[in-house]
């Protein structure tokens, strides 16, 4: 199996089930075994396979005995009119409707997953008001929305502290 082959059968998976979903569905044993082939594949070498193909090939099939023991156990892929992505710092699934976002809240309590879950008309409501988004995003051409620097406020100097509780960088902190 070629690593384009590998990757477009993965991609398959995480589209069906969200990426990184299938293994918190099955069994700590089955988890285990998937990820000491995860971890064989990123390092290229196992002691049980003779190739990096033969590595890919077994990585595909951890993949399909997840899929079965995640259906044998009653779970169940994600309906087409949703899409699971991984973000930097947490997980986000995107429904069509308010109808597949209450079934996606329900799932994933019972799956005990921290998914942050949001539908067309919550992501509508979020670009269409206020128009400050929708107007940078005119203003900025190919400009994205980045997630905040992590550490809380940088201010160091009282006398330039303007009574704000921002993250903008002072002077000294180009430095």
């Amino acid at each position: 199996m070629t690593p384009a082959a590998l990757d477009a059968l993965l991609a398959q998976y995480d589209r069906r089930w969200g990426p990184c979903r299938l293994p918190d569905l099955v069994s700590p044993e089955t988890r285990a075994r998937y990820e000491a082939v995860r971890d064989a594949l990123a390092e290229g070498v196992a002691p049980w396979a003779d190739s990096p193909a033969a590595i890919r090939q077994v990585m595909a099939k951890a993949w399909a005995a997840m899929e079965a023991e995640a259906i044998a156990a009653g779970h169940a892929p994600l309906p087409p009119a949703i899409v699971e992505v991984q973000g930097e710092r947490a997980r986000y699934a995107f429904a069509f409707d308010d109808a597949h976002r209450q079934a996606l809240v329900l799932r994933y309590a019972a799956e005990a997953r921290p998914v942050t879950i949001w539908s067309a008309s919550d992501l509508l409501a979020l670009v269409d008001r206020p128009e400050l988004p929708q107007e940078a995003m005119r203003q900025f051409p190919g400009a994205s929305v980045q997630p905040a620097p992590r550490g809380g406020p940088r201010r160091k100097r009282p006398e330039l502290d303007d009574g704000l509780d921002d993250i903008l960088p002072m002077p000294e902190d180009a430095a």
